[in-house]
């Protein structure tokens, strides 16, 4: 009997599949949460000028401004340490899922990630929209009345952290989707799928 149990252990360790569906999204939202804070981290400001064709004195210069003098892109990198932290963490319990689990992991587990993927998504979103206004939003008396997105160095750094943050809450959104669906596949089965209990322990008593 034990040997039985043991074989059966070794063939469901063998036979799990490494790159799931959910492997797959909690390894994408990790590297775009990686490159997305990189990216925010290298906009540093740089002052530069573009001369034109219109002579001198018409050059176009883009003005230094480091993501550290807006609350919305240092909220950015917060979050997107806390996504990477999350995401990594899942990752490395998925790659060690035939071992023995902790008791509190196994009664709240599924609770805990649903929560901090909604969390996670909505936090990404709320990223979003804030660099979006901040870094979209035009004053009469400040800037020559003309947003920082046209005036930074550091324009498209800015673009791509605001979408790699909307593509997280997408990503996050869909994980959270993808997890219930798991969880409650089995009842949607039809009463003819279901093996009736008796049915099941026949089964496991043939196989011993």
């Amino acid at each position: 009997m034990y040997m039985l149990s043991c074989r059966g252990i070794i063939h469901m360790a063998e036979d799990k599949t490494l790159c799931t569906k959910g492997f797959a999204l909690r390894a994408l939202e990790t590297a775009m949460a990686c490159i997305g804070m990189i990216v925010m981290l290298t906009a540093v400001g740089n002052s530069t000028c573009t001369e034109t064709t219109a002579g001198p004195g018409s050059e176009v210069c883009k003005t230094e401004m480091p993501f550290t003098i807006f609350p919305s892109c240092v909220y950015y990198v917060v979050i997107s340490a806390f996504t990477i932290a999350w995401c990594f963490t899942l990752i490395l319990s998925h790659l060690f899922t035939h071992k023995a689990q902790p008791v509190f992991c196994q009664k709240y587990g599924e609770c805990i990630e649903y929560v901090s993927d909604f969390l996670l998504a909505i936090l990404n979103l709320v990223a979003y929209i804030t660099m979006a206004i901040e870094l979209n939003q035009a004053k009469a008396n400040d800037n020559q009345g003309k947003t920082v997105m046209q005036l930074s160095s550091d324009a498209p750094k800015y673009a791509v952290s605001m979408a790699f943050a909307f593509i997280l809450f997408i990503f996050f959104t869909i994980s959270l989707a993808h997890n219930l669906k798991l969880a409650t596949r089995q009842d949607d089965l039809q009463p003819s799928q279901e093996l009736p209990v008796v049915a099941t322990k026949q089964a496991a008593v043939a196989q011993v």
